[in-house]
C-alpha cells in the first residue's frame, strides 16, 4: 500500500498545481487521512463572497457576490448552527445585560430547532450573521440545515457533545444578482420594531408600495400641468416634495432622485434602488476581505467533528 502511495504521488508532482490539489485530496483520501465528506473541492480562482462597507448608509458591514447568480442558487459555502438554548434560565433574575447575538441570530423556528429550545435563538455562524437587511431588494433567505453528527455514534463517541448536529445551513439567491451586488435578507419588521430608538424611520416593504400609490396619483397632476408653456412642472413638483427635512418611512422611501422617480413609474420605486447596491469587482477587491477562502468539512481530527479545509491556496500570512 505505501509503495503504491508513492507512486501516485510521485506523479501528482509532475501535474499543474490546480490538478496538484485534486490529485492531493484524492490520494488523502484514498490513504484514510482525511475524511470523506468534504463539500467543495473545486479552487474557484475568483473570490466569490466579500465582506465590504455596506451600500446602506451608517449600517457599517455587509457580503458582495463576487459572480453573478441565479435565483436557487447558494450564496455562499453552507454554514453551521449553534443553538443559543435558554441562557436566560441560567442567569441572575436581577442581571440586566444586553446580549450580543441577540442582533445576529435567528428565531429557532426558522432553522428547524422548534423542538430543540424552548426559549433561545439560532447562531448561523458564518454568512448567515452577515447580511443586512434592506426591504427594498431583499435577494437571497436562510434554508433548512441538515442534522448528523459526522458519522459520530450519541451513545459511543464522547466527541458528540463538542459540536452542534445542525450544520449545512445554506443562504439562496431568490433573485439574480449581479456581479458585485450586496447581498439582503429580511430580518421582519419586528427585528426594527423592537428597535425603534434608532431604526424607527427604516422603510419597510410596505412603505415602498405607499410610495409607489403616491407617484402614481401625482403622475396624473403631471400629465394634467405639465405642458409646452411649463415644461418643467414635473421637476419642480419634484423638488419641492424632496426638499421636506420631515424624515419618516415613507421618505426614506422615496425614489432617491428625478430620474429614479421617472424610472419608479414604470419599475416601481423599490427597484430603483438596484444599481445603489452594487460595487465593482476592483472596489470589493481593494477594499473588501473575501470571505470564502475556507469551506467546511468533517475534521480529520478524531471525534471533533466539523472542521475548516482551505478552498483555494492560501500563502503565508493570507
Amino acid at each position: 500500500m505505501r509503495t503504491n502511495v508513492m507512486k501516485v504521488a510521485m506523479e501528482c508532482l509532475r501535474l499543474p498545481r490546480s490538478r496538484l490539489i485534486i490529485s492531493t485530496i484524492i490520494l488523502f483520501q484514498t490513504s484514510g487521512l482525511v475524511a470523506a465528506d468534504t463539500t467543495s473541492q473545486v479552487e474557484h480562482p475568483q473570490c466569490r463572497l466579500f465582506l465590504a462597507e455596506s451600500t446602506i448608509p451608517n449600517a457599517g458591514l455587509g457580503i458582495f457576490t463576487g459572480v453573478d447568480l441565479e435565483a436557487g442558487d447558494a450564496v455562499a459555502e453552507p454554514d453551521i448552527v449553534v443553538p443559543l438554548a435558554d441562557f436566560e434560565w441560567h442567569s441572575l433574575p436581577d442581571m440586566d445585560f444586553d446580549f450580543l447575538w441577540y442582533d445576529y441570530s435567528w428565531q429557532a423556528g426558522e432553522v428547524g430547532m422548534d423542538f430543540d429550545v424552548v426559549d433561545g435563538t439560532a447562531l448561523v455562524i458564518g454568512t448567515g450573521c452577515m447580511p443586512n437587511c434592506n426591504f427594498a431588494l431583499i435577494n437571497a433567505h436562510e434554508g433548512q440545515p441538515d442534522y448528523d453528527h459526522a458519522g459520530l455514534h450519541r451513545n459511543r463517541d464522547v466527541g458528540v457533545g463538542g459540536f452542534t448536529g445542525y450544520y449545512n445551513q445554506k443562504m439562496i439567491a431568490e433573485r439574480h444578482i449581479p456581479t458585485g451586488g450586496e447581498i439582503f435578507v429580511t430580518y421582519g419588521e419586528h427585528w426594527f420594531i423592537t428597535r425603534e430608538d434608532t431604526m424607527a424611520h427604516v422603510p419597510f416593504e410596505g412603505s415602498y408600495k405607499r410610495v409607489d400609490m403616491f407617484l402614481k396619483k401625482i403622475q396624473r397632476l403631471f400629465a394634467k400641468y405639465e405642458t409646452d408653456t411649463d415644461p418643467d412642472f414635473m421637476k419642480d413638483f419634484w423638488e419641492v416634495i424632496t426638499s421636506v427635512s420631515y424624515e419618516s418611512k415613507f421618505s426614506n422611501a422615496l425614489p432617491l432622485s428625478f430620474e429614479d422617480m421617472k424610472s419608479a413609474l414604470s419599475i416601481g420605486s423599490a427597484e430603483t434602488r438596484l444599481p445603489y447596491s452594487v460595487r465593482s469587482l476592483e472596489w470589493l477587491n481593494e477594499h473588501g476581505r473575501c470571505m470564502d477562502n475556507i469551506r467546511p468539512g468533517n475534521s480529520t481530527i478524531k471525534q471533533a467533528g466539523r472542521g475548516a479545509f482551505a478552498s483555494r491556496f492560501i500563502p503565508k500570512g493570507g
